[in-house]
């Protein structure tokens, strides 16, 4: 059995995710995916050169704007977002949805895995056990 811990080097977006698509604009990304039957667009930026928890200083962390938009810009960002992600070549990553390589040379990722589920070969009982979250990484 594998046991996934905390990623402290990613941020939770959403849980139960389909039709995921990563797209990438100068230092932001566009993550959109359905959720419960929902179409989400989730602006994401920040947390760039986030520190090692054993650093003792505060983590920087990432924004999110789930109204795709419209709180950071007032309008509809996500309606005009022009990827620019180029093919992702670095090293695998385990759980990867999608990643792609930004037009500054940094990496953003998407991975999703089931961290909840009950130790010791327990079949999941409850909703959140099953959960499959998504997660992004800069």
């Amino acid at each position: 059995m594998l046991v996934v811990g905390s990623a402290s080097a990613s941020d939770l977006l959403d849980v139960n995710a389909q039709d995921i698509k990563l797209e990438v604009h100068g230092k932001r990304a566009l993550v959109e995916y359905s959720a419960n039957g929902t179409a989400r667009h989730v602006l994401v930026w920040g947390a760039i050169n986030a520190r090692t928890p054993e650093s003792g200083q505060t983590q920087l962390r990432f924004q999110h704007d789930y109204s795709g938009g419209f709180k950071l810009e007032h309008r509809a960002v996500w309606k005009t977002f022009v990827d620019q992600c180029r093919r992702y070549d670095g090293p695998p990553l385990p759980y990867l949805v999608t990643a792609c390589k930004a037009p500054d040379g940094s990496d953003w990722a998407l991975q999703s895995w089931q961290r909840n589920l009950p130790h010791r070969g327990w079949d999941p009982w409850a909703p959140t056990q099953k959960a499959w979250e998504l997660r992004i990484s800069h």
